[in-house]
């Protein structure tokens, strides 16, 4: 109760029904166990639906988004609390801070760098929590293909694919943050392969 649950997804507008109802889905569930979303401010594409679902709940949603994103219209202002930062860099850092699990949707390239810094940041023992991402639509199976040649290839080892767990869709969320694999020191020590 009361966890803070980010969540790194799309902006887009383009992006298909499937991925806006299943992070309006996330949205609700995050909502219905009284947890905190926390994103990255944005009204549209998987921002506005996983937003649009915590508030249709009555949850509190934080969003967290650079001065210049605000200045071109793209954040809301209809949430718990926007809080601005002076860059994307910090944007990201303050949203990864005090998080008791990072969700990870589908997105671009904003989204996969978020993504690596938190996997990078968990490899180096920065960040311990768990770390969920949701497949949807299997969006993220090539992705998965590709941690496995890395690992085959030696540039990571086969306890990193433990950093994050997998699932399908968003309903599967909490049981997915449970049975998050502690990230022990013993992990920690692993970092180089």
């Amino acid at each position: 109760m009361n966890k803070r649950i980010t969540v790194f997804c799309a902006s887009s507008t383009k992006s298909k029904e499937i991925y806006l109802q299943d992070a309006r889905k996330l949205g609700n569930l995050i909502a219905e166990n009284d947890d905190i979303l926390v994103y990255g401010g944005g009204r549209h594409g998987l921002m506005g639906a996983v937003s649009d679902g915590t508030l249709e709940m009555g949850g509190r949603v934080v969003g967290v988004i650079p001065e210049f994103m605000m200045s071109l219209e793209w954040g809301r202002d209809d949430i718990y609390s926007l809080e601005l930062t002076a860059d994307m860099e910090t944007r990201k850092l303050k949203m990864i801070d005090g998080s008791d699990a990072i969700v990870v949707l589908p997105g671009g390239s904003g989204t996969m760098e978020e993504f690596y810094q938190v996997l990078t940041m968990k490899r180096l023992g920065q960040y311990i929590n768990p770390v969920v991402v949701v497949n949807t639509n299997g969006f993220f199976d090539k992705w998965v293909e590709f941690m496995e040649v890395t690992v085959a290839e030696n540039f990571l080892g086969s306890d990193h694919l433990r950093m994050f767990t997998i699932i399908s869709n968003s309903s599967q969320l909490y049981r997915a943050i449970s049975d998050s694999h502690i990230w022990s020191e013993e992990d920690i020590n692993k970092a180089l392969v």
